[in-house]
């Protein structure tokens, strides 16, 4: 059986006798994974085959001590460091040690880019 599926924008796709898989916040590399391990529920022997047919893009604000604050609309599959450069980076009393990430006005994480840049430490972007 060959099935596609579309993630909507809650990060969700739905599979009719599997039902919704979520993939919210997932990197592409872990998706298959957990992909085949809810199909394995109920079916043996399976492949699954992921790969993206449309990216959408996405809106991102920047505020507070960047270059240049505003909205800007960039791939889906950016990272935190993609909206520091189209922002122009820090300003002069802006720092690149605590750059937060915040969704409704809750953190979800902090970068410090110095040691993004000086060590390539990707785990916060």
């Amino acid at each position: 059986v060959d099935y596609r599926a579309v993630v909507d924008r809650n990060g969700v796709i739905s599979i009719p006798t599997i039902g919704n898989i979520n993939l919210a916040g997932v990197k592409a590399a872990d998706a298959e994974a957990i992909i085949r391990s809810s199909i394995a529920k109920l079916y043996r022997d399976v492949t699954v085959n992921v790969s993206f047919g449309r990216l959408r893009a996405i809106t991102v604000y920047v505020v507070g001590q960047a270059k240049k604050p505003g909205s800007y609309t960039v791939s889906g599959f950016s990272t935190l460091v993609t909206a520091m450069l189209v922002s122009g980076g820090p300003n002069a009393a802006g720092s690149m040690r605590n750059v937060q990430v915040k969704r409704n006005g809750k953190v979800l994480g902090n970068l410090d880019l110095y040691a993004f840049i000086a060590k390539g430490d990707k785990s916060s972007d």
